[in-house]
């Protein structure tokens, strides 16, 4: 599985069974050109959190794009527009997304059904957290994954108004609590992400 990161915070994953996409939150523009649209449709879309910041745009994309959605149920039911018709999922729980094997897993965080999602290529076991805080309890999930991907980085709040930056400060780890949690994976801090590959 190959994974690319894009402008606007979401995923793009190159898998053996098609490229699925994890949230949105660009423009419409910006949706097509990073997820490769035109080159190769996306198979599915993978929706975390009803935030603007990973589920803006979405509508206009599946609608246009005739792109299946794959959601917590309690995260769709915050819509106020529901133009199309999602596979609903109660977390936790395993689904298989057009041959894709994804769980959805709770963890901390300020959205309505916080969730992290562990998505399965064959052997490859990828867990992708979005957005949250994971504790020695709720990442149990995550130890049977070879490779972490923690999307809410804290450098992303310098440009946030002061009391959006302390709330989001309370419900995502430090890099330090990371390599705490993660102590059987090698850590790396990129610009965007930090993502953690198991010794």
């Amino acid at each position: 599985m190959f994974i690319e990161h894009t402008s606007f915070g979401g995923l793009l994953l190159h898998t053996s069974q098609g490229n699925y996409a994890v949230n949105c939150g660009g423009t419409l523009e910006m949706l097509e050109k990073e997820y490769h649209i035109q080159e190769q449709p996306l198979k599915g879309l993978i929706l975390t959190s009803e935030h603007t910041h990973r589920s803006g745009h979405v509508t206009e994309l599946v609608s246009r794009h005739q792109i299946p959605v794959l959601t917590p149920l309690v995260t769709w039911a915050k819509f106020g527009e529901h133009l199309f018709d999602p596979v609903l999922v109660s977390p936790p729980c395993s689904v298989s997304f057009g041959g894709l094997p994804v769980e959805f897993h709770h963890l901390r965080y300020d959205g309505i059904d916080p969730v992290y999602v562990i998505v399965q290529d064959g052997n490859e076991r990828i867990g992708i957290i979005p957005d949250g805080r994971i504790t020695l309890k709720n990442a149990l999930p995550l130890w049977n994954c070879q490779t972490l991907l923690f999307e809410n980085l804290q450098c992303e709040f310098d440009r946030m108004p002061s009391a959006l930056r302390r709330r989001m400060e309370s419900v995502a780890n430090t890099p330090e609590e990371i390599r705490r949690i993660c102590h059987d994976y090698s850590v790396i801090l990129t610009e965007r992400t930090i993502i953690c590959q198991k010794n």
